[in-house]
């Protein structure tokens, strides 16, 4: 009898501990205003297995705080009408930062979610630092961004003929913000534009690529800038690709102290060969670009079907690597080396007929990615394996987002999520890139009406009302371990569903 009660309470054991897909009820947000009015709603996810939701629309800054239950921990609402406030950064940890400018003073707004409350603090802000930054990545007492980067700031500078084009340090220890220009031929001036940006937390050292447009469209030199943490700088390398590759990404990766390797994707128009480019730097040597055959890695077997719905207008698709857009998230670190996510894009274009001129043109509607691509680097970022995701993204966004989360730490599985409208489709990798877990698909919302489905307006733009009736998108979010949030963007509302990747199945021994 004693063995029998044994064997029925291992049983219970191993099926209590064979994780399955979860299928929790939906959160659902009402918002106060229609999605397409102001800023989407962002999700951001904490080391302590809550996440937030981040509304900035009509003067307030509204957050609320859950727990990976979906039961609501805090809501608050700041009124932020006398600021220009950026966009939320998180810092990877418990806390989302908000600067905000006007026309006297800076502060910051920060949420934390261990003390589940909004802090505010002013800024000595420098008046010639602009508020228009991006490449926000943070230090040990702040964060480092760049001024004046690619791209149209959505706020109004304080006076920006006094702004400078250069490297800002959120000093939030001490309540400041400085900025130090980027100097180039001699002057700090309009053709500069920095294009990536990073802390290097051994060597306390701060790394940018710009670039300086010598004259005309499309002539410009690259060059590698290292600078200490006053603003000093210790390095300038102009360095060059290969003729007739365009860059599409660029990261700064740090392999050891004094030594940072710049890598990213580049394309050759002219032959649609893409290649992974890497430029080796140390404190004594800086060594020539290498590069590797990107076309033998992001292979066609997990490219998705590009494609965009008709809408009395047919596709325009020209299926070229050179016109494709790379979105490379942050690099994951590991014991042994770090990861890199890459997704490949193609701008939508469609042929428009305006029914008031009776006259047609091509006109962008979004993105199509294709394929998600994972890439494993050793500690020296040499190129290690690669594997992929197969996707196929029907209803596409407005702009390029990152659609894949990712899971990633040492000696553990690797695994990855991407939500298309309606379902969840994950892939889990060992250590070796091998897939231990193929694609498996999850539904986890129900389709909505969509614009397909709406009457064609007799009057105005056909490319308006196929834009404005497009009123579905999704996310999705790595929350912790082995749970991944889908959120189910709708006009009025957002719905929000919880994912879990299988577990392993354990043997678990009894003496009897």
């Amino acid at each position: 009898m004693k063995q029998i009660l044994v064997i029925l309470f291992s049983v219970l054991m191993l099926n209590s501990l064979a994780q399955i897909d979860i299928k929790p009820k939906i959160l659902t947000i009402e918002m106060p205003h229609k999605l397409t009015e102001g800023r989407e709603p962002e999700i951001f996810c904490f080391q302590n297995n809550t996440f937030a939701i981040v509304d900035i629309n009509g003067g307030l800054l509204n957050i609320k705080h859950y727990s990976a239950e979906f039961s609501l921990l805090n809501e608050e609402s700041i009124e932020i009408e006398e600021w220009n406030i950026n966009e939320p950064h998180w810092d990877k940890n418990n806390r989302i930062y908000f600067f905000g400018r006007n026309l006297v003073t800076g502060c910051v707004f920060y949420y934390d979610a261990i003390d589940q409350k909004m802090i505010q603090k002013n800024l000595d802000w420098a008046q010639e630092a602009s508020l228009n930054m991006t490449g926000f990545v943070p230090y040990d007492n702040g964060w480092i961004a760049c001024s004046q980067v690619f791209g149209i700031s959505n706020f109004k500078e304080v006076n920006r003929k006094k702004t400078l084009k250069g490297i800002n340090i959120f000093d939030l220890e001490n309540n400041k913000v400085n900025v130090f220009p980027i100097v180039l031929d001699g002057e700090d001036n309009g053709r500069i534009n920095c294009f990536a940006i990073n802390y290097m937390k051994q060597s306390n050292m701060i790394a940018a690529a710009v670039t300086l447009n010598e004259s005309g469209i499309g002539n410009f030199s690259v060059h590698l800038l290292i600078y200490d943490m006053k603003g000093t700088l210790i390095a300038h390398h102009p360095v060059e690709l290969e003729s007739g590759l365009l860059p599409k990404s660029t990261n700064l990766i740090e392999v050891g102290k004094m030594e940072f390797v710049m890598m990213g994707i580049a394309v050759n128009p002219k032959n649609d060969d893409a290649s992974l480019y890497k430029l080796r730097y140390n404190e004594n040597s800086i060594e020539e670009f290498e590069y590797e055959d990107a076309n033998s890695i992001f292979t066609e077997e997990c490219a998705g079907e590009t494609h965009t719905t008709d809408f009395r207008a047919k596709s325009v698709w020209i299926n070229s690597p050179a016109l494709a857009d790379y979105s490379i998230h942050p690099p994951i670190y590991t014991n042994d080396g770090f990861y890199y996510l890459v997704e490949r894009s193609f701008p939508i274009k469609i042929y428009v007929l305006d029914v008031k001129t009776n006259s047609r043109s091509i006109r962008q509607f979004g993105y199509n990615t294709d394929f998600s691509y994972l890439l494993k680097f050793d500690q020296n970022a040499n190129f290690v394996w690669s594997n992929c995701l197969e996707i196929t993204l029907e209803n596409t966004p407005t702009h390029l987002y990152d659609l894949v989360a990712i899971d990633a730490a040492p000696s553990r599985d690797i695994k990855l999520a991407y939500i298309g409208v309606s379902e969840l489709k994950s892939k889990t990798f060992d250590a070796n890139g091998n897939a231990v877990k193929p694609a498996n698909s999850t539904t986890l919302f129900e389709m909505q009406t969509s614009g397909n489905n709406l009457p064609i307006p007799k009057t105005g733009s056909e490319f308006d009302f196929y834009r404005t009736s497009y009123i579905e998108k999704s996310r999705v979010y790595h929350l912790q371990g082995n749970s991944f949030l889908g959120c189910h963007i709708l006009k009025n509302s957002l719905e929000i569903k919880k994912f879990e990747f299988e577990g392993v199945r354990k043997r678990i021994y009894f003496a009897v």
